[in-house]
């Protein structure tokens, strides 16, 4: 490190530690806190110019990308994108088995290379010293870090942080050999962890193919049968239907049995801290408005976003774009005692309680009668979506008002036994657990700390004497 050179030991050890008033917890007495930039080599990505050019761009050299991370997690294998030898002479190279780091947009996001790829600048490479610094340990505590780097970031659109806040992000220490400890428990319980939540995935996956089975028993009668003989007056137009309904039903469209049908206004709402929620397709789940990670907006805005009409009681919220769409039932949630308005990618459909009970629509709306109807008509678009006039013409089971009571009853009844366990709840405390895990050990709390074993400060004088 040629940047030491002149520099005593004790300036160098003074220069890698981390005063006392800025460490951000307390750990065990033989581990040190450390700059992370004195005990490794941190270099910023590069990017070719102009981007897409094919004098850079689509050759045979792995090009990473921050969709790359996301979607592999800790380790990279493959990369979407290529450059070309010129492209990586404008890039930066990282040598497989090297952490790489986001600086951009997703900020704080660590992984560990397998193959050697190039790094634009929204990356940072990471070359730590074996010596000093174990690799799988450091990509926990990257992990761990994250609201601390997220605290350093700067842009209101697009979160960045720059290479010198990583170099001196606050790094807890331990032993060399104690680093090992902890990364190998870490890893052990982690994979408890993840066989868990495939668990968990494997009975959400299973509990969804059941209810959409009683849905499906529910409208086409077979949960109502002695009902079958009354007769209902909502009548269908089309002659195609889905298939043959119980004698006193009657297919129907969407568009008949709904008093309005309001599509979102085809904007992005002005978004504040505090104020009225705006739904997205996120906040809808099966036959539920979930308000608890929504967006919210200005009473002005929301006065704005509800001109052609005020979302009210009974109103059914229907997902018509993006992920929402692709479920294979469940994207319609009912609105109860809320004060909301419409985000993007939802259409309001009011139905006229005359003909169909509220929650019977709702429930209707989420099962695969609508689903395959609405997968036959989806735009082959980047984002899938189904417009306003197809969803009017959908066609839908109408049973005699009578039976429709009934047959809330029965969903309701067999949803609630099926529904004992909570699957996002289950999720979510595993979250928290592995979270918690880290955290932990990153603080020295699982109990593999050896306090005989010599001082991580010991280790620190030594990398640095032998680095000038």
């Amino acid at each position: 490190m040629s940047k030491n050179k002149g520099k005593t030991a004790e300036e160098l050890l003074q220069e890698a530690l981390v005063p006392v008033e800025e460490q951000p917890y307390k750990v065990p007495e033989n581990w040190v806190w450390v700059k992370l930039g004195n005990i490794s080599v941190i270099k910023r990505g590069a990017s070719p110019r102009p981007k897409g050019d094919p004098k850079y761009f689509n050759g045979l050299i792995p090009w990473l990308k921050i969709s790359d991370v996301t979607k592999q997690g800790k380790y990279i294998f493959e990369t979407e994108d290529t450059v070309t030898e010129e492209g990586k002479e404008k890039s930066v190279w990282v040598e497989p088995d090297t952490i790489v780091l986001s600086i951009s947009a997703s900020v704080g996001r660590p992984a560990i290379t397998k193959v050697g790829v190039c790094i634009h600048d929204g990356f940072v490479k990471i070359e730590e010293n074996k010596e000093i610094l174990n690799k799988e340990y450091l990509y926990y505590y990257l992990v761990a870090a994250l609201n601390r780097m997220l605290n350093k970031a700067k842009g209101a659109a697009q979160v960045n942080i720059n290479s010198e806040v990583v170099k001196n992000l606050e790094v807890a220490l331990p032993p060399i050999i104690e680093q090992k400890r902890i990364a190998g428990k870490v890893e052990r319980l982690l994979n408890k962890i993840n066989q868990a939540k495939q668990l968990i995935e494997e009975a959400k996956e299973t509990f969804e193919l059941r209810r959409a089975a009683i849905l499906e028993r529910a409208f086409r009668g077979e949960l109502t049968e002695k009902w079958q003989s009354v007769e209902c007056e909502t009548q269908s137009t089309e002659k195609e239907t889905p298939f043959k309904l119980p004698e006193g039903w009657r297919w129907s469209t969407v568009e008949a049995i709904c008093e309005d049908i309001i599509d979102c206004p085809h904007s992005t709402p002005k978004y504040v801290e505090e104020g009225i929620p705006a739904l997205r397709t996120s906040d809808i789940g099966f036959a539920k408005i979930d308000l608890s990670d929504s967006k919210k907006v200005s009473e002005e805005e929301y006065m704005e976003r509800t001109k052609r009409t005020i979302p009210k009681y009974g109103d059914v919220i229907y997902c018509r774009e993006g992920a929402g769409i692709m479920m294979n039932a469940g994207n319609a949630g009912m609105i109860e005692d809320q004060k909301v308005c419409l985000a993007q990618r939802l259409v309001l459909l009011r139905p006229n309680p005359s003909i169909v009970q509220y929650k019977y629509f709702l429930f209707g709306m989420n099962s695969l009668i609508i689903f395959k109807q609405a997968m036959k008509n989806v735009s082959q678009t980047t984002s899938p979506r189904v417009n306003v006039t197809t969803i009017r013409k959908f066609m839908f089971p109408v049973a005699p008002i009578e039976v429709q009571t009934e047959i809330i009853k029965k969903i309701e009844t067999l949803l609630e036994k099926e529904s004992l366990i909570d699957f996002e709840s289950l999720s979510k405390i595993l979250g928290n657990i592995e979270k918690s895990i880290v955290t932990k050990s990153l603080r020295g709390e699982l109990d593999t700390n050896d306090p005989s074993e010599e001082s991580a400060l010991k280790l620190l004088e030594d990398f640095l004497a032998n680095s000038k």
